[in-house]
């Protein structure tokens, strides 16, 4: 009778030590999978931020371009305003030195519109010996 005790016994111990292979083997397989998403997920984003890099990085150059372009033609303009005041400049500088020569050298000594001549009358010796 012991002997058919010990039977089941071994039979379930046998059943629990296949079990737990069993389960064992279950979580093995399921860390590898994943391990295997995890690597796929991060190949992705890897991925997905290469391609968003080469996109900011092409619209760097295209913008780089751009300001390069109007900071040439913004040159232009002003070399070609500067050109035509230079012009202007050379084609009245005798005027300009004419009318400032004038304006310094020809004096005309004239009374203020507000200066009072009558209040600043010099005083007549008469009115000292009053």
């Amino acid at each position: 009778m012991a002997n058919r005790m010990s039977n089941p016994i071994q039979q379930l111990l046998a059943a629990e030590k296949k079990a737990t292979i069993v389960v064992n083997d279950a979580k093995a397989r399921r860390t590898q999978r994943m391990k295997q998403a995890h690597l796929e997920v991060q190949q992705d984003i890897d991925a997905y931020k290469a391609e968003c890099d080469a996109g900011l990085q092409q619209q760097e150059e295209e913008i780089a371009k751009l300001f390069e372009s109007l900071e040439k033609q913004a040159e232009e303009e002003i070399k070609k305003e500067l050109d035509g005041v230079f012009g202007i400049v050379a084609k009245n500088v005798d005027k300009a030195l004419q009318v400032l020569l004038s304006a310094v050298c020809d004096i005309q000594c004239e009374l203020h519109i507000n200066y009072d001549v009558e209040a600043n009358k010099p005083k007549a010796e008469d009115d000292d010996a009053a």
